[in-house]
C-alpha cells in the first residue's frame, strides 16, 4: 500500500501507465535519491511491487554485490549485452527509455528519430509516461547522467509529447549524496570496484 501511495504521488494517478519492473526503477530512485542502496531494501520493495529482484539482476538492471545493490547505468547494459541497440521491440518501458537515452548520447536527435521509427516507441504510453516519471525523480547530479541525458533529449525531441512536472525539485539528502560521491571518490573497496564493473 505504501509503494502504491508513493508511485501514485510520483505519477498524478497514472502509474498503472508502465509496467511494474520500470515503476520498482522510478520508485528505488525517488525512495533511495542515490544509484546504491541495501539489497534486502530492494528485496522489499520488489515485493511490494510484486517484482522479483533477481530478475532485474538477470536483465541487467541492477547489479548486486554484497549488501548492496546499483542500479546500471543504459551504456554499461549495453556494453554488457543485457539491452540490444538493434531490437525492434523490448521487453520493459524501462528497456525502451534506457536504449532511447543510449541513442541520442550516440547520435543526438537522427538517431534518436531512427531508433523512434524502428521501435515505434512514441506510441507506447509506457514509453512517454516513463520519461516523465524518470525526470521528476531522477537526483541532479553529475553522477547521475540518465537525467541530464534525458532532460536533453525531451527540451530537444520530446517537449510536445512528453508530460513532467517542472515543479519538482529532486535534491539528493546528505545521506544520499554521501552515497553517490562514494562511487566519485578513489577507493580500494573491492566491493565497489566489482558493483561498477
Amino acid at each position: 500500500m505504501v509503494s502504491e501511495w508513493f508511485i501514485e504521488q510520483i505519477t498524478e494517478g497514472k502509474g498503472k501507465a508502465v509496467d511494474n519492473q520500470t515503476r520498482f526503477y522510478v520508485l528505488a530512485w525517488f525512495i533511495f535519491k542515490a544509484r546504491v542502496f541495501p539489497y534486502d531494501e530492494a528485496r522489499k520493495l520488489g515485493i511490494s511491487l510484486g517484482v522479483d529482484v533477481d530478475e532485474l539482476i538477470s536483465h541487467g538492471v541492477i547489479t548486486k554485490k554484497g549488501n548492496n545493490i546499483a542500479l546500471v547505468k543504459p551504456d554499461e547494459r549495453i556494453r554488457k549485452g543485457n539491452l540490444r541497440l538493434d531490437s525492434k521491440t523490448y521487453q520493459w518501458d524501462l528497456d525502451y527509455v534506457q536504449a532511447a537515452i543510449h541513442a541520442y548520447e550516440v547520435g543526438q536527435s537522427v538517431e534518436l528519430n531512427r531508433y523512434h521509427q524502428r521501435t515505434g516507441a512514441l506510441q507506447r504510453d509506457g514509453y512517454r509516461n516513463a520519461i516523465g516519471y524518470l525526470l521528476d525523480v531522477l537526483p541532479r547530479t553529475d553522477e547521475v547522467t540518465e537525467y541530464h541525458t534525458l532532460d536533453a533529449l525531451w527540451e530537444s525531441n520530446l517537449r510536445d509529447k512528453v508530460s513532467r512536472r517542472r515543479d519538482r525539485k529532486v535534491a539528493p539528502t546528505l545521506e544520499s549524496q554521501r552515497r553517490l560521491s562514494f562511487f566519485e571518490a578513489p577507493s580500494t573497496d573491492t566491493d565497489r570496484e566489482d558493483i561498477l564493473t
